[in-house]
């Protein structure tokens, strides 16, 4: 639930995906926003020299990038069914 005193907008989920290679392209991960009006998507190649978790790591960065978030924000996640879904939170300042 949120409340009504609850002034942060910055609402911002990600989901990875694998896609399968096809006769044309090789395997992928498909990075997706969804939250705060955003509809923007990445597409990275599977790369098989890391981890599948750090294949997915990888796409849900490279899209914060994409939306110029990955300054201001870190990402927190983990596996679901078929993919990763990760939530965007703001980092905390150090003093």
């Amino acid at each position: 639930m949120i409340h009504k005193n609850v002034t942060n907008t910055c609402r911002q989920t990600i989901k990875t995906k694998d896609l399968n290679p096809t006769d044309t392209k090789g395997a992928r991960i498909k990075a997706s926003a969804s939250g705060s009006g955003n509809k923007e998507t990445v597409t990275t190649h599977y790369d098989y020299e890391i981890s599948r978790s750090e294949n997915h790591d990888h796409a849900a960065s490279m899209l914060l990038s994409k939306m110029g978030w990955s300054a201001r924000h870190r990402l927190i996640g983990g596996a679901v069914s078929d993919g990763y879904v990760y939530v965007a939170v703001n980092r905390e300042v150090s003093s």
